[in-house]
């Protein structure tokens, strides 16, 4: 039998021979590169995906307002009446003879 420093040797001995293996030296090298100099990096990465739920978040919430004006688009040119009070608030239109007082509140 071998005693544990014999065993710790031959370990160390293969590792050795693998550590300095040009294809272990060329696969460590180009991890390297790839985790930090790479244009695509992990910090990139990260980057992009943060910026990606941020505009699936603007996404969402562009759907949602066209969806809320769609349907107000619907109700307005559906009913004349809906149609006068529209004009009439946004628009500050009038029947001829009426008067308007617009009341602005001071904040």
């Amino acid at each position: 039998m071998s005693s544990p420093a014999q065993f710790f040797q031959k370990i160390l001995a293969r590792m050795t021979k693998v550590v300095t293996s040009k294809y272990f030296l060329v696969f460590v090298f180009a991890a390297v590169w790839m985790v930090f100099f790479d244009r695509y990096n992990l910090i990139s990465q990260y980057r992009m995906s943060e910026q990606i739920r941020e505009l699936q978040k603007d996404e969402q919430h562009y759907l949602e307002a066209i969806e809320k004006v769609d349907y107000q688009t619907d109700q307005i040119f559906s009913n004349m009446d809906e149609l006068e009070r529209y004009a009439r608030e946004k628009y500050y239109m009038k029947r001829p003879g009426e008067d308007v007082f617009i009341i602005v509140e001071k904040e």
